[in-house]
């Protein structure tokens, strides 16, 4: 049963995580890349933790281009804390347990399809000189912003 369990953790996580993921894209001109609101909520925390988008997205990126093997860079919502948390989770670990709520995410994995299919993706929205530079994972993570609705 501590198997069967297991794997029913690994793969609804692989489904849950995925899915936020698909669901935070959007190309450039069609919401990518654009910051929400000044007077959105969303805004007001990230200036109150993090000073700005941008101070956020570097600390992100830290957090996230150093994960081995695979795994997940998140940024969600505590709501035992009333704040946003930066985390990165192993292989398909979920943020429900940890009674946080999801707001974006970014799958990293070294050197197998899904990185490639990464690489694709942005090729496709015209980054076609990322897939000469060294750190993908950095890029990766880097143009993701650009894509956010």
């Amino acid at each position: 049963m501590v198997t069967l369990t297991n794997t029913i953790k690994f793969n609804l996580g692989g489904h849950i995580n995925h899915s936020i993921y698909w669901e935070n894209l959007a190309p450039i001109g069609q919401g990518g890349g654009e910051y929400p609101d000044e007077n959105s909520a969303l805004t007001k925390q990230v200036k109150a933790q993090y000073g700005s988008y941008e101070a956020l997205i570097e600390e992100m990126t830290k957090k996230t281009v150093p994960i081995q093997g695979s795994g997940w860079g998140w940024l969600a919502y505590d709501n035992t804390a009333k704040s946003l948390r930066l985390l990165e989770l192993p292989n398909q670990e979920m943020l429900a347990p940890l009674g946080l709520t999801p707001l974006l995410s970014n799958f990293c994995c070294k050197f197998s399809h899904w990185c490639l299919g990464a690489c694709l993706l942005c090729w496709l929205q015209k980054f076609e000189t990322w897939l000469r530079q060294a750190n993908m994972e950095s890029c990766q993570l880097e143009r993701r912003w650009e894509t956010i609705p």
